[in-house]
């Protein structure tokens, strides 16, 4: 290296900005520890009221250890890796990608293919994909026998955070803004009501029972823990479960994902990186059609979403960096990723290897030892939790099966042929235009998940691991905002225009990704669109508010123990509200996992398609009502049909209560 690159390299960012680092370094060392002890409560039944105290005050320490120690020492670096002695002084092009009327005509391609997949299908878009990342390793394998890589010389500039900051806590507040729930939250807020009533995680189903029935979704072992940790943390505040998800949890994590996206950010376009985070950021908030924006702050309290959009992109910054500059702290911090994943979803022993597979085939590129060692460490955690779930006892109900890889593309970059079109050339195209070793990290992360498009493989790890409906979770491992980001804000190739006009380049490209920016927002669907059901107001709790007012006027009430029907909005308010009480059916498709007798499903069945509108007989109804033990019935008031059914069965006149007619008893 020479001196001006080496100091390039070395000089780092703002104290206040490596202070932020460090705090969101604390968050995920404090989730690993708790992860981890909650795994050995599940086990033993130890209450988490108690060690959520203790969590507490140790976080807090470790945060003012981080913020206000001075380090008496440098910190240790790993071994140089052979590629540092070898490269070249950084000429500023970073990985040469074709000419540009070469990259325009794959572009081009790609176009065509998108508007044609609804006539040929996904597949042959998928394989246009694959050659041209194919073809891009191969290219960063002779690069790097040849001479090697060199990370860019170029610095962030403290405006440039600024702006990142800003976004990240702009992020937070719209977050906070946006009303509206998905029904897996009958799931994941009911975890944490129960345990901030009860104290105990449970292997056991929280909804259709007080864990006495095995569960029925997601992994067979609940080993996620920050359900469990939303539950202590209210209870320990004196907070309803609810309330500390929404109002507390859901600012947090949107900052947080803010500023994982602007280190990945940083990691792949240092020359660029305020402009390709605006575009990344701007092209996530206009994609409510597609997973990209589904799966960011309008559901952010629920652990899938963080592991996304704060685990996965932090991954990959941590083995950029690895190598770079490789440290034995990124090591451990990358093991402690690893069991943040576990910590916040099922799904991270299904994810978790497609992201190592990227890694490892990164590291066989750019020979780097330190990389490979850093997969190694982020795998621990999900291999561990991959083993414990296939030696639990599985989920019940009918077998799972896998999605067709033509739904998982439209899951994954959307409908709208301009969108699809956006995100399939960015995250084809986009790891071409990111320099240095991270150049390979990005063109295996989107070769691997495009990879697991190739009609058979989901069906294959079905059978092998029995994940059926989440397999297509793989793909998730791209990060594709930033790849879009990444080729919008694409400066001209190299050449005397743009070499000796720096400045007009870069507002060339500023242009570009503005006029992108427009043509998203013109055709695309915001989060905040009534289309998804979501709104913007300001609640404390992000669920259907007549709904929940119905549930609180019925709370009150004094039944004998059994199961309560109410309208499906109801029932799942009720899940998430409380957990002295279950509903017949607080989700429709959670049924089908049901272990019971099939007699007692058939009767949910009846019940619920009472309360849903359907005609069901007077006596069947009765009948259902005995054999499950209900003991409040309740319909929609604006339902007279059913309110008659209901009343002709229990052989007496409903009672009001709020928005519905109930049978009490």
């Amino acid at each position: 290296m020479s001196a001006d690159t080496r100091a390039a390299v070395d000089a780092g960012p703002a104290m206040w900005v490596r202070a932020v680092d460090g705090l969101v370094e604390c968050g995920v060392y404090a989730f690993a520890a708790w992860t981890v002890f909650y795994e050995l409560a599940l086990v033993t039944q130890w209450s988490l009221w108690w060690p959520a105290r203790v969590w507490i005050v140790l976080t807090l320490g470790l945060v003012g250890w981080r913020a206000f120690s001075r380090r008496t020492r440098e910190r240790q670096v790993l071994p140089r890796e052979p590629l540092d002695e070898v490269v070249p002084q950084d000429d500023g092009s970073g990985v040469h990608w074709s000419p540009a009327v070469l990259f325009l005509a794959v572009a081009a391609v790609l176009v065509v293919l998108t508007v044609l997949r609804d006539t040929l299908g996904v597949f042959p878009l998928v394989v246009a994909g694959l050659v041209v990342l194919l073809a891009a390793c191969v290219q960063i394998h002779h690069r790097v026998r040849r001479s090697g890589l060199h990370p860019p010389s170029g610095r962030v500039s403290q405006a440039e955070h600024v702006v990142a900051a800003s976004v990240s806590v702009g992020l937070a507040v719209l977050a906070s803004a946006l009303s509206g729930s998905s029904g897996d939250d009958v799931y994941y807020v009911n975890r944490a009501t129960w345990v901030a009533e009860r104290g105990t995680p449970t292997l056991n189903d929280t909804v259709f029972s007080a864990g006495v029935l095995p569960t029925t979704y997601g992994s067979s072992l609940p080993l996620a823990s920050i359900e469990a940790w939303q539950g202590a943390m209210a209870h320990v505040l004196g907070l309803a479960a609810p309330t500390f998800v929404f109002l507390w949890t859901v600012p947090l994590l949107a900052a947080a994902s803010g500023w994982a996206s602007w280190r990945l950010v940083r990691s792949w376009a240092p020359r660029r990186a305020w402009l390709v985070f605006l575009v990344a950021t701007s092209f996530t908030l206009f994609s409510a059609g597609s997973v990209v924006g589904r799966y960011h702050i309008g559901a952010i309290w629920e652990g899938k979403v963080p592991a996304v959009t704060v685990v996965i992109p932090l991954a990959w910054c941590y083995l950029t960096a690895l190598t770079t500059r490789p440290r034995r702290e990124h090591l451990l911090v990358l093991a402690a990723l690893g069991v943040c994943f576990v910590g916040l979803t099922s799904s991270a022993a299904l994810m978790a290897p497609v992201l190592g597979a990227a890694g490892l085939l990164a590291a066989w590129l750019l020979r780097s030892r330190a990389c490979a060692v850093g997969v190694g460490c982020f795998l621990l955690g999900p291999v561990a939790a991959g083993v414990a779930s296939v030696l639990g006892p599985g989920v019940g109900g009918v077998n799972p099966t896998a999605l067709p890889p033509s739904q998982v593309f439209g899951y994954l970059f959307g409908l709208v042929t301009s969108m699809v079109a956006l995100g399939v050339v960015g995250t084809v195209l986009g790891p071409r235009l990111v320099q240095g070793p991270a150049a390979a990290l990005a063109t295996c992360a989107a070769l691997s998940g495009l990879a697991s498009l190739v009609p058979g493989v989901y069906d294959a790890v079905n059978t092998a691991t029995g994940a059926g409906p989440v397999a297509w979770r793989m793909v998730l491992v791209i990060p594709v905002a930033v790849l879009v980001g990444m080729l919008v804000t694409a400066r001209l190739p190299s050449s005397t225009v743009s070499a000796r006009w720096r400045s007009l380049a870069d507002w060339g490209a500023a242009l570009a990704a503005c006029a992108v920016v427009a043509v998203v927002v013109a055709q695309s669907t915001p989060l905040w669109s009534s289309d998804t059901g979501t709104r913007l107001a300001f609640n404390e709790w992000k669920l259907d508010e007549a709904a929940l007012e119905d549930v609180r006027a019925v709370l009150p009430l004094t039944t004998p123990p059994g199961v309560w029907l109410l309208p499906p909005s109801q029932m799942a308010v009720l899940a998430m509200t409380t957990t002295e009480r279950a509903g017949v059916v607080p989700r429709a498709v959670y049924l089908a996992n049901l272990k019971a007798p099939d007699v007692a499903i058939s009767d949910r069945y009846v019940l619920y398609r009472l309360v849903t509108g359907h005609d069901v007989a007077p006596v069947t109804i009765r009948l259902a009502l005995d054999r499950l033990s209900v003991t409040l019935a309740c319909v929609a008031a604006s339902d007279s049909r059913a309110g008659r059914l209901l009343a002709e069965a229990v052989g007496s006149p409903l009672e009001p209560y709020g928005r519905m007619r109930c049978h009490v008893g």
